[in-house]
């Protein structure tokens, strides 16, 4: 119970957050200045980008950035840490989701320090304060969520083909379809 109240009150204090609503009257999407997230904080965090934000569908921006290969995990596929944010024009964004693909246990502690970096840049970049509770279920590699009126934050960890696992934070913002 202690915990759910936690949440509740995490998530009544970001529902006021005007940050959040993006910097220009003109944008839709909740975050704002998304070139800057895909470029100068993937890239502060290691990260290169492979796709710069721009339009590939009517409506839609995406960008995608992501480390080089990390670790020890055997044949092709290696881990990795990447972003993603996708929104309605060029000067928004309403999704973001920063990803960590653990391959090989090896990897696990490497990987997720490079995820945990890349999630306080982004909640500094957005002009967020980190949740407690959130940075803990990182570290303790437990689920979490949490919604406001303005965010909806999701940490959830997905089992991969060969025993790996998927760990990814996703940002939503509320007004977004």
């Amino acid at each position: 119970m202690h915990r759910i109240l936690d949440l509740a009150l995490i998530a009544a204090s970001l529902s006021g957050c005007a940050l959040l609503r993006g910097a220009e009257p003109e944008t839709r999407g909740p975050f704002a200045d998304p070139r800057r997230l895909c470029e100068q904080v993937a890239g502060a965090a290691g990260l290169r980008i492979l796709q710069p934000w721009e339009s590939r569908a009517p409506g839609r921006f995406d960008c995608v950035s992501a480390s080089p290969a990390l670790g020890e995990a055997p044949g092709p596929m290696k881990s990795y840490v990447a972003l993603h944010a996708n929104g309605p024009d060029p000067r928004s964004a309403d999704r973001i989701a920063l990803q960590a693909n653990v391959l090989a246990s090896a990897d696990e502690e490497l990987a997720l320090g490079k995820l945990e970096d890349l999630i306080g840049r982004t909640f500094e970049h957005l002009g967020l304060e980190l949740p407690g509770e959130l940075a803990e279920a990182v570290r303790d590699r437990l689920a979490w969520r949490t919604r406001g009126s303005d965010l909806a934050i999701d940490w959830q960890g997905t089992e991969i083909g060969g025993g790996g696992v998927s760990w990814t934070l996703y940002l939503q913002g509320s007004d977004s379809s």
